[in-house]
């Protein structure tokens, strides 16, 4: 869990907090992806 409490884990999936920069890059990191698309970007796509 990241070093994260079972209360803080719940406080996330609730979905009444807002992630920090920091937390989201701790998720990605310990779950081996990428949040931002750059290839997507690059190329200018379609759904955005």
């Amino acid at each position: 869990m990241m070093g994260k409490n079972a209360t803080v884990v719940s406080e996330w999936l609730s979905g009444d907090r807002n992630f920090t920069i920091d937390t989201l890059t701790d998720i990605s990191v310990e779950l081996g992806i990428s949040l931002i698309d750059t290839d997507c970007i690059i190329k200018t796509c379609n759904h955005l």
